[in-house]
């Protein structure tokens, strides 16, 4: 049977090889395909887009364009913080046909509810706007940027603009009270996570005409990290029953053998 394909959507300053350890942690029931952002990681010579509009509509072609090359029969969409948010609308953008399988979101309250700034002990000011020296602590402070990034100033001038283009999209991003999509949602929360809450978390299943399940993991906003973070997007696949558990697949090859 054709593995189920899943898009990944990359978080504000992130690229698509922010999922490339996740290739090895999941087992051969899905095929991993990371997308990646104009302006970032392998398209970084690209212009950043400044609205969410346009980068859906990049996502969308890209999307259609893989799904045709390689013959994608089933899919689903992962998005975590900003990413959430543009699988969300890409979404919405892929009806009637093709649909997704599911949406599985973190590390971003619903779409109807207000950007919510970090309550870290930074401070709860919103961060495209910070001056840099206070976006990289209240980055660190989400563990949102890796040492390497934060200690070099090359690096440091290559990032920082296309996280500010990022963060002023999520941060400005305008709620949509009453617009659903047509396939089950899974909401995976972090404990710690300071730019979430379980309201804000519980209104994902006012997103979508079909059903949704909810899961909580251990960390902060960047739990989705962790290797063991997989394993809950497997999870979250499973209870939609859009991805067969393990035990069916393995008792169907032997029952054939």
């Amino acid at each position: 049977m054709q593995p189920l394909t899943l898009f990944c959507f990359p978080h504000a300053g992130g690229s698509a090889t922010a999922y490339r350890p996740w290739r090895a942690l999941f087992d051969d029931r899905v095929e991993l395909r990371p997308l990646e952002l104009p302006g970032h990681g392998a398209l970084m010579s690209q212009p950043l887009l400044e609205n969410i509009g346009d980068l859906v509509s990049h996502l969308v072609r890209e999307m259609l364009v893989q799904i045709a090359d390689h013959n994608v029969s089933r899919y689903a969409l992962f998005g975590h913080s900003l990413g959430s948010l543009l699988a969300f609308e890409t979404a919405l953008r892929l009806r009637p046909e093709p649909r997704p399988a599911a949406l599985v979101v973190s590390g971003r309250n619903a779409p109807s509810v207000p950007h919510r700034a970090p309550r870290t002990p930074h401070g709860t000011a919103h961060m495209a706007g910070l001056p840099d020296d206070d976006l990289v602590v209240a980055l660190r402070e989400l563990d949102g940027i890796p040492p390497v990034v934060e200690h070099n100033r090359d690096l440091l001038e290559l990032f920082l603009p296309a996280l500010r283009t990022d963060l002023r999209i999520a941060e400005t991003y305008q709620p949509r009270p009453g617009v659903r999509v047509e396939c089950p949602i899974a909401v995976i929360g972090a404990e710690d996570d300071p730019m979430t809450d379980a309201p804000g978390l519980a209104e994902w299943s006012a997103a979508t005409t079909a059903r949704t399940a909810s899961r909580t993991v251990s960390g902060g906003h960047m739990a989705v990290q962790k290797p063991e973070f997989c394993r809950s997007v497997v999870d979250a696949l499973e209870s939609l029953n859009v991805l067969r558990s393990h035990r069916d697949v393995v008792g169907e090859n032997a029952n054939a053998g």
